[in-house]
């Protein structure tokens, strides 16, 4: 047994080690296991950079001049993310908050001028972000990072961040964290924003069904929201996404950005109870 067993375990090391070298970058912490892979040109889409957490794509960026701030993958023009921040950003320079910073593509969606606060649990995220990606140094924001639990660091701080926009992006793979989804993470979220702010969240997930979460927060707090659906097919560097887009003024939503079919209102499922800290229900929101 002792025999099969170590026979075994160098099976799967020369597995790992063949897997690695698909990869320029191979990196583990306490979050679990990060790679940064190059593909050549497919189609009409040149060399991209992937980060990739686990088996979720993180991130990808153009390998061609200014890659750095072009937009990709759930962030395009078309997307709830870009409409929402260009609505805002129409009066002038505006206030940006971002959980989760992945290899940065959000970054692309900031101006000089702006604003630019991240909130990142895992700081080899934003390791590999500056030095193998060029989004956040390439991004002509007032950029700044906190290191932590975006819910528990937005918490802490005493005065608030008074945002025009606070987007989450942390719900795309199969481990989401569910405490950023509760009623009482929504009052911290409040309390951070200006009335006409934009909360925004990428609901789009292969295995869970986010919407009816966001719908009954959004009842409970008398908000208004809309579900921004887009096919993602205007570049061929785009992905098909879903964004909520939750607001206490239904005002903003009136901007031509929220008027073609790709936008729907936010609707709760009846019977829907709302997830608090002491109360969640993963199973009746699996696909």
């Amino acid at each position: 047994l002792l025999i099969v067993a170590l026979s075994f375990g160098v099976y799967l090391a020369r597995l790992e080690r063949r897997s690695n070298e698909e990869y320029i970058l191979a990196a583990r912490n306490f979050y679990g296991v990060l790679r940064v892979r190059d593909d050549p040109p497919v189609d009409n889409v040149g060399a991209v950079r992937v980060l990739i957490h686990g088996t979720i794509n993180h991130g990808t960026q153009l390998l061609g001049p200014g890659g750095g701030r072009i937009p990709t993958s759930y962030f395009g023009e078309t997307s709830g993310i870009s409409r929402a921040i260009r609505s805002k950003g129409e009066r002038g320079p505006i206030r940006i908050g971002i959980l989760g910073l992945g290899a940065g593509v959000t970054a692309t969606l900031a101006r000089a001028g702006d604003m630019l606060h991240y909130y990142e649990i895992n700081p080899l995220v934003f390791q590999i972000a500056q030095t193998k990606f060029d989004f956040w140094k390439d991004c002509p924001a007032d950029k700044h990072l906190y290191f932590g639990d975006g819910r528990l660091t937005l918490e802490g701080m005493p005065e608030s961040e008074n945002l025009d926009f606070l987007a989450m992006d942390a719900f795309t793979s199969d481990a989401v964290p569910m405490h950023l989804l509760t009623r009482e993470a929504y009052a911290t979220y409040a309390r951070h924003m200006k009335p006409d702010g934009i909360l925004a969240v990428n609901i789009s997930n292969r295995y869970l069904d986010l919407e009816p979460i966001m719908a009954q927060a959004a009842q409970e707090m008398g908000w208004t929201g809309v579900v921004v659906y887009d096919e993602g097919n205007s570049e061929p560097y785009y992905v098909s996404n879903t964004w909520v887009l939750l607001s206490k003024s239904p005002a903003v939503f009136a901007h031509p950005n929220f008027q073609d079919g790709s936008t729907s209102a936010l609707q709760a499922r009846k019977g829907f109870r709302t997830w608090t800290d002491d109360y969640s229900n993963i199973i009746q929101i699996l696909r």
